[in-house]
Order: C-alpha cells, then structure tokens, then sequence
C-alpha cells in the first residue's frame, strides 16, 4: 500500500495546551503511529539561554536538522500507517523560528537565510492532511505549566506564552488562507483528560475527515 492511503496529522498548540494528550487520544483513535515532540539536546540552547542574539540562528538551525531528520521517519511510517505527530516541521518553523525573529534575537538576514534553506529542506516534505489546532489562552497555559511543576518549564512565562499564542494564531491565518485542512479545537473550557472531553475531539476530528 502507498502513502496515499494513509493520513499525515499534525497537532499544534501552546506549551501545555493539551496538545500532547491530543496527539496520543488521536493516534490511539486511528490506531496511527504517534511521533512526539523531540526533546533534542540541543549542544547551542545553554549557549542562547545566556546570550539570546549570539546564538538564537545556531540553536534554531540545529532544531531544524532535527525536525527534518524527524519527517524521514515521518515518511516511512506513512508508506504502512496512518501518522500523527506532535507538533512538527510547522510549530519549530512559524511558531518558535519565526517568535525569535519577532522578538529580534534573529536579525532580518539569518532570518531570511533560515527561510531559503527549510524552503529547499522542505521539497522532499509530504503536506499535513490535517492539521489540528489545539487551542488555550496564555493565561491558562501558565497555570497548566505551574500546576505541573516541571524543572525546564519554570523559565516561561505570560509574555513568552502570549507570543507564542500570537504566532500560534498567525499559522492558523495562514493554514486557512492556503485552503489547508485545519481543526480548531479550545481546550479553555475542555478538559482533555474527561473522557466525554476526549470521545467530542475525536467525533470532531473523524467528522472533518470525512469530509
């Protein structure tokens, strides 16, 4: 059986949206291989934490490396299987990339340059057939990220989850604008891990892809 056959889902969201749980309750609706989110050793991110112009354009090409070698195995599994996975080529590229652009720790030049090298990356990329927005205010993401007590978590704050949010936004106009697939799916008043919470995202979710 070819990739055709088979469905290539993305799911984006802010850090602590629910995002996760989706990806893993959609995968195990479709009984789709899940890709997580990588949690890469990035060799440049101790360098950033510390001078943030210095090193955004190293650290963010080192995370594209890795989304890029991620999407390979992306591919395979989909020439056998239904793939979801969380996060993606699309939340490293226009969420977190592009937020440190806005925020100038990437000047206009590394930020163009980054752009032209995933545009060639990109040509051996498969389009999401779906891409699933789950959504959160920022103001909930941080109570959710406060609530769960992770040591690397301690360092984001509103603002940080405010501009993600805005970029987070900005991809769905885009998605939108293009005609992509996409569901939007607010977790502020949906709490993921209800299962009646669970059984509406995947009645939705099978619902748009019918159609």
């Amino acid at each position: 059986m070819g990739r055709k056959n088979y469905l290539h889902i993305a799911v984006i969201g802010n850090i602590a949206s629910g995002k996760t749980t989706a990806s893993q309750i959609l995968a195990n609706a479709l009984k789709a291989n899940l890709v997580a989110e990588p949690f890469i050793d990035n060799p440049f991110l101790p360098l950033f934490i510390n001078d943030k112009k210095r090193w955004a354009f190293t650290t963010e090409l080192f995370f594209l490396r890795d989304r890029i070698k991620q999407h390979e195995n992306v591919k395979k599994l989909l020439t056998k299987n239904h793939v979801v996975v969380d996060s993606g080529m699309l939340m490293g590229t226009w969420v977190y990339s592009r937020n440190q652009f806005m925020q100038g720790f990437l000047t206009a030049s590394e930020w163009q340059f980054y752009l032209e090298l995933h545009k060639e990356l990109k040509k051996q990329y498969l389009n999401e057939d779906l891409v699933v927005y789950i959504k959160s205010s920022p103001a909930l993401s941080l109570k959710r990220i406060q609530k769960r007590g992770r040591k690397f978590e301690k360092g984001y704050d509103l603002n940080y989850l405010s501009q993600l949010h805005d970029r987070l936004e900005e991809l769905n106009n885009k998605l939108v604008t293009k005609g992509a697939s996409v569901l939007e799916f607010d977790t502020v008043n949906c709490d993921l891990t209800l299962f009646k919470n669970q059984e509406s995202l995947v009645k939705e979710i099978k619902r748009k892809l019918k159609k």
